[in-house]
């Protein structure tokens, strides 16, 4: 699959295929030339990797949110790009958080 955007305001979604020959110079003409493209191919190539989902929500002022979520992680992040994308990251850095306040609160974990 090519490369797929959409944008700014929703209402028109195109592939590399049909913007060929545009070049930058493209807007979306439902969108009075103001539409501003966002290749979404790589979150759509992120979702492959694993039981995931992407969202991609158009707010009422023109704003592109994306929430990434993991699945398999129980986890999910807003991003802007798939580049961002590092909820294991985010996993780890919350579940150290909290063995360091359960190691404050109750002392050292002792084994022996």
């Amino acid at each position: 699959m090519g490369a797929v955007y959409v944008c700014r305001d929703g209402r028109c979604v195109a592939t590399a295929h049909y913007l060929h020959g545009f070049g930058d110079d493209f807007s979306c003409p439902m969108a009075m030339g103001e539409g501003v493209l966002m290749d979404i191919t790589p979150f759509i190539e992120w979702k492959k990797g694993g039981d995931r989902c992407v969202d991609i929500e158009i707010q009422r002022d023109g704003e592109i949110r994306v929430w990434a979520y993991d699945y398999a992680l129980m986890d999910g992040q807003h991003v802007q790009s798939a580049d961002e994308i590092d909820i294991a990251g985010q996993v780890e850095d919350r579940d150290h958080q909290k063995w360091k306040e359960l190691n404050e609160k109750y002392g050292p974990l002792n084994p022996g």
